[in-house]
């Protein structure tokens, strides 16, 4: 019982940690404890929450794959830059169309899935080491969108200043009052988060990924995914992050090329707070739901009194560290119990 609480406390030691920065900054300034607080919070989160689903998927079955964070931003400037108005700083196309949001989040959708393709293509076709291949993917993308943003005269400009219409993928909420309404977005995340999990446990050829990821210990190079595996795989976890990057842009009415990777950092501190490890395997739906809501707490009100943005980079190398050195010990710890089980049980039968 001892040894069980004991490796509890080590294995979840970064949430209480984080919990109890966020008790000390509540005492910092006892406004940051209020119900509007909260309802921005939750807001804030719904996207990170969705592109941490597929972020999460993929670490449980033993890829790391990061460029879902470049395929989040890809997506989310892609859209963008169809609902800009005359309040925008830079305008991209000076008499753009006039396209109905759903067609515009579906169009880009599918268009990101092309990333899935060219993943399944280099792994499968060209025998790519998948983080050869992942950081190839990431590089194109980073490159698209660094090219898409550039201005000849000006440089690299930004996006904001972006249609109502398409903010309030992010804004609308369920009631008139903008401190007890519920956001629809809240809803939308949790929803994708449970039908993702869902499906891993209901849904016949995932079910089957999940358990050859399994049958090899989670190491990808064993794992035997054919090309329609690996396909529905990054195509899938694609478009759930895809959309958590439209959802996230149409939150905050701005956009860079900065956006992936900035991202990439929130979504990975998000998985490793929740319990998903570097090595597959690991992590819950009821966890991942409270990382993101805890990591973004944190976030918020560091910022909220006034510590300042960056220092959440601070805290997110934290995380990333505390948590992997946490992992990496409790699987030592965990190989050494079991060493030393299987040394006594031969004792025994030699006797």
């Amino acid at each position: 019982m001892k040894n069980t609480i004991k490796t509890f406390t080590i294995k979840n030691s970064v949430v209480f940690i984080l919990f109890l920065l966020l008790v000390i900054l509540a005492f910092v300034d006892s406004s940051l404890v209020s119900v509007r607080n909260f309802r921005n919070i939750i807001s804030i989160g719904a996207s990170y929450l969705i592109v941490a689903t597929a972020f999460a998927f993929c670490m449980y079955i033993g890829y790391l794959d990061f460029s879902l964070a470049f395929t989040a931003g890809t997506a989310g400037i892609l859209t963008a830059s169809f609902f800009q108005t005359t309040e925008s700083t830079y305008l991209l196309y000076s008499s753009a169309p006039v396209i109905p949001v759903p067609v515009v989040i579906f169009l880009v959708c599918i268009l990101m899935c092309l990333v899935g393709v060219v993943l399944m293509i280099l792994i499968q076709k060209f025998s790519f080491p998948f983080y050869f291949a992942n950081l190839g993917v990431i590089v194109l993308l980073y490159g698209i969108v660094h090219v898409f943003l550039h201005n000849s005269e000006i440089g690299e400009v930004y996006l904001d200043g972006l249609s109502e219409s398409f903010r309030n993928l992010s804004t609308s909420a369920i009631g008139n009052d903008p401190t007890y309404s519920l956001p629809v977005s809240v809803i939308i995340s949790i929803l994708i988060c449970m039908g993702a999990w869902f499906a891993m446990r209901k849904v016949p050829l995932i079910q089957k990924i999940v358990h050859k990821s399994k049958v090899t210990h989670y190491n990808v190079q064993k794992s035997g995914f054919t090309s329609v595996e690996i396909l529905l795989i990054f195509c899938s976890t694609g478009v759930i992050a895809s959309f958590g990057g439209i959802m996230r842009v149409a939150y905050v009415d701005f956009v860079d090329a900065s956006f992936g990777i900035n991202f990439l950092f929130d979504i990975l501190a998000i998985c490793l707070i929740s319990g998903f490890s570097f090595f597959g395997g690991k992590g819950t739906l009821p966890m991942l739901i409270l990382g993101t809501l805890i990591y973004t707490a944190c976030c918020y009100a560091i910022d909220f009194v006034g510590f300042g943005r960056f220092t959440s980079y601070i805290i997110r190398a934290f995380i990333i560290i505390w948590s992997i050195g946490i992992d990496i010990y409790l699987r030592q710890k965990k190989s050494k119990n079991e060493s030393t089980i299987s040394e006594v049980g031969i004792l025994k039968n030699e006797k």
